[in-house]
Protein backbone atom coordinates (compact mmCIF):
# COMPACT_ATOMS: atom_id res chain seq x y z
CA UNK A 1 0.00 0.00 0.00
CA UNK A 2 2.67 2.35 0.69
CA UNK A 3 4.45 1.14 -2.39
CA UNK A 4 1.59 2.14 -4.38
CA UNK A 5 1.07 5.26 -2.17
CA UNK A 6 -2.76 3.98 -1.71
CA UNK A 7 -4.23 5.84 0.89
CA UNK A 8 -7.77 7.39 2.63
CA UNK A 9 -10.83 4.85 2.63
CA UNK A 10 -9.67 3.04 -0.24
CA UNK A 11 -6.45 2.30 1.94
CA UNK A 12 -8.60 1.74 5.07
CA UNK A 13 -11.01 -0.68 2.59
CA UNK A 14 -8.52 -2.75 1.42
CA UNK A 15 -6.45 -2.80 4.67
CA UNK A 16 -9.68 -4.50 6.35
CA UNK A 17 -10.07 -7.24 3.99
CA UNK A 18 -6.40 -8.26 4.76
CA UNK A 19 -7.04 -11.06 7.40
CA UNK A 20 -4.00 -11.04 10.18
CA UNK A 21 -2.13 -14.23 10.72
CA UNK A 22 -3.81 -14.63 14.21
CA UNK A 23 -7.76 -14.00 12.56
CA UNK A 24 -9.25 -17.52 13.39
CA UNK A 25 -13.20 -18.20 14.25
CA UNK A 26 -13.92 -20.66 16.74
CA UNK A 27 -16.97 -23.17 16.54
CA UNK A 28 -19.08 -22.09 19.48
CA UNK A 29 -22.30 -24.52 19.83
CA UNK A 30 -25.08 -23.29 22.01
CA UNK A 31 -27.78 -26.10 23.93
CA UNK A 32 -30.83 -23.87 25.31
CA UNK A 33 -33.52 -24.92 26.90
CA UNK A 34 -36.37 -24.07 24.63
CA UNK A 35 -38.77 -22.92 27.24
CA UNK A 36 -36.81 -20.57 29.23
CA UNK A 37 -33.72 -19.49 26.25
CA UNK A 38 -31.26 -20.27 29.43
CA UNK A 39 -28.44 -21.90 28.49
CA UNK A 40 -27.98 -25.54 29.05
CA UNK A 41 -24.24 -26.04 27.87
CA UNK A 42 -21.83 -24.27 25.88
CA UNK A 43 -19.15 -25.95 23.98
CA UNK A 44 -16.07 -23.64 21.98
CA UNK A 45 -14.03 -25.84 19.55
CA UNK A 46 -11.08 -24.86 17.64
CA UNK A 47 -11.67 -23.04 15.05
CA UNK A 48 -9.55 -22.10 11.75
CA UNK A 49 -8.10 -19.58 10.05
CA UNK A 50 -10.81 -16.68 8.84
CA UNK A 51 -10.41 -15.01 5.34
CA UNK A 52 -13.03 -12.54 3.95
CA UNK A 53 -14.55 -11.93 0.83
CA UNK A 54 -15.42 -15.66 -0.34
CA UNK A 55 -12.64 -17.66 0.56
CA UNK A 56 -14.08 -18.58 3.70
CA UNK A 57 -17.09 -18.43 5.43
CA UNK A 58 -15.97 -21.31 7.51
CA UNK A 59 -19.10 -23.63 8.04
CA UNK A 60 -22.65 -22.44 7.91
CA UNK A 61 -24.95 -26.16 8.05
CA UNK A 62 -27.50 -27.10 11.04
CA UNK A 63 -26.09 -29.33 13.16
CA UNK A 64 -28.06 -32.46 13.12
CA UNK A 65 -29.24 -34.19 16.77
CA UNK A 66 -29.77 -37.38 16.42
CA UNK A 67 -30.09 -40.72 19.27
CA UNK A 68 -28.36 -38.38 22.34
CA UNK A 69 -25.75 -36.95 20.05
CA UNK A 70 -25.26 -33.60 17.97
CA UNK A 71 -23.12 -33.58 14.58
CA UNK A 72 -21.71 -30.87 13.10
CA UNK A 73 -19.30 -29.39 10.77
CA UNK A 74 -16.30 -27.07 12.99
CA UNK A 75 -15.26 -23.33 11.07
CA UNK A 76 -12.08 -25.49 10.14
CA UNK A 77 -14.40 -28.01 8.38
CA UNK A 78 -13.89 -30.59 10.66
CA UNK A 79 -16.65 -33.36 11.73
CA UNK A 80 -17.77 -33.30 15.41
CA UNK A 81 -20.04 -35.11 17.69
CA UNK A 82 -20.83 -34.19 20.79
CA UNK A 83 -22.99 -36.19 23.58
CA UNK A 84 -26.13 -33.88 23.38
CA UNK A 85 -27.07 -33.77 26.88
CA UNK A 86 -23.68 -32.61 28.04
CA UNK A 87 -22.11 -30.99 25.27
CA UNK A 88 -18.53 -33.08 25.99
CA UNK A 89 -16.63 -34.12 22.53
CA UNK A 90 -17.05 -37.67 21.51
CA UNK A 91 -15.06 -37.63 18.37
CA UNK A 92 -13.95 -35.60 16.01
CA UNK A 93 -12.50 -35.95 12.64
CA UNK A 94 -10.70 -34.13 9.90
CA UNK A 95 -12.53 -34.18 6.47
CA UNK A 96 -11.37 -33.94 2.49
CA UNK A 97 -7.86 -32.49 1.88
CA UNK A 98 -7.77 -30.05 3.99
CA UNK A 99 -7.43 -27.16 1.11
CA UNK A 100 -10.97 -26.04 1.22
CA UNK A 101 -11.95 -23.85 3.79
CA UNK A 102 -15.37 -23.74 4.34
CA UNK A 103 -18.58 -25.98 3.94
CA UNK A 104 -22.58 -25.31 3.96
CA UNK A 105 -23.66 -28.79 4.19
CA UNK A 106 -25.52 -30.08 7.26
CA UNK A 107 -25.34 -33.81 8.53
CA UNK A 108 -27.17 -36.52 8.37
CA UNK A 109 -27.41 -39.70 10.31
CA UNK A 110 -29.88 -42.69 10.10
CA UNK A 111 -29.06 -46.65 10.50
CA UNK A 112 -25.67 -45.88 12.53
CA UNK A 113 -24.02 -43.93 10.16
CA UNK A 114 -23.50 -39.90 9.87
CA UNK A 115 -22.41 -38.51 6.65
CA UNK A 116 -21.55 -35.04 5.69
CA UNK A 117 -20.11 -33.45 2.66
CA UNK A 118 -16.62 -31.23 2.90
CA UNK A 119 -16.42 -32.35 0.07
CA UNK A 120 -16.15 -35.08 -0.47
CA UNK A 121 -18.86 -37.17 1.09
CA UNK A 122 -17.85 -38.96 4.08
CA UNK A 123 -19.97 -41.35 5.70
CA UNK A 124 -18.99 -41.81 9.57
CA UNK A 125 -19.78 -44.46 12.02
CA UNK A 126 -21.96 -42.35 14.38
CA UNK A 127 -20.55 -43.82 17.36
CA UNK A 128 -17.09 -43.89 17.38
CA UNK A 129 -16.56 -41.35 14.32
CA UNK A 130 -14.79 -44.15 12.16
CA UNK A 131 -14.60 -43.20 8.80
CA UNK A 132 -17.05 -45.89 6.70
CA UNK A 133 -16.85 -44.60 3.42
CA UNK A 134 -15.79 -41.68 0.97
CA UNK A 135 -17.35 -40.75 -2.11
CA UNK A 136 -15.66 -37.97 -3.96
CA UNK A 137 -17.87 -35.41 -5.22
CA UNK A 138 -17.45 -32.47 -7.66
CA UNK A 139 -19.71 -29.52 -5.45
CA UNK A 140 -21.95 -29.84 -3.07
CA UNK A 141 -23.62 -27.03 -0.94
CA UNK A 142 -26.88 -28.00 -0.01
CA UNK A 143 -27.71 -30.40 2.84
CA UNK A 144 -28.84 -33.65 2.79
CA UNK A 145 -32.08 -35.65 3.01
CA UNK A 146 -33.07 -38.83 4.35
CA UNK A 147 -35.61 -40.99 2.25
CA UNK A 148 -36.74 -44.46 3.20
CA UNK A 149 -37.91 -46.68 1.30
CA UNK A 150 -38.86 -50.53 2.07
CA UNK A 151 -37.62 -50.46 5.31
CA UNK A 152 -33.86 -49.11 3.97
CA UNK A 153 -32.37 -45.74 4.96
CA UNK A 154 -30.64 -43.87 1.48
CA UNK A 155 -28.83 -40.74 1.89
CA UNK A 156 -29.83 -38.14 -0.86
CA UNK A 157 -27.18 -35.49 -1.62
CA UNK A 158 -26.67 -33.05 -4.66
CA UNK A 159 -23.04 -33.41 -6.67
CA UNK A 160 -22.94 -30.61 -9.12
CA UNK A 161 -26.13 -30.58 -11.40
CA UNK A 162 -26.59 -34.24 -10.44
CA UNK A 163 -28.30 -35.80 -7.67
CA UNK A 164 -26.90 -38.70 -5.63
CA UNK A 165 -28.82 -41.13 -3.38
CA UNK A 166 -26.54 -43.49 -1.73
CA UNK A 167 -27.52 -46.49 0.94
CA UNK A 168 -24.97 -45.28 3.90
CA UNK A 169 -24.53 -48.87 5.15
CA UNK A 170 -20.55 -49.96 4.37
Amino acid sequence: LNENKIEGLLRKRVQSLIPDADTYRDTVVLCMDAGSGKTIWKKVLAGGLFLPLYENYGASGTPCVANGKVYLLGTNVEAFCLDAKTGEKVWSAKIGTGKQRDSHCSFIAADGVAAVSGPPLVGFDANTGQELWNHPLKESWSSPATWRRDGTSYFVFRDGAKIVCLDPKP
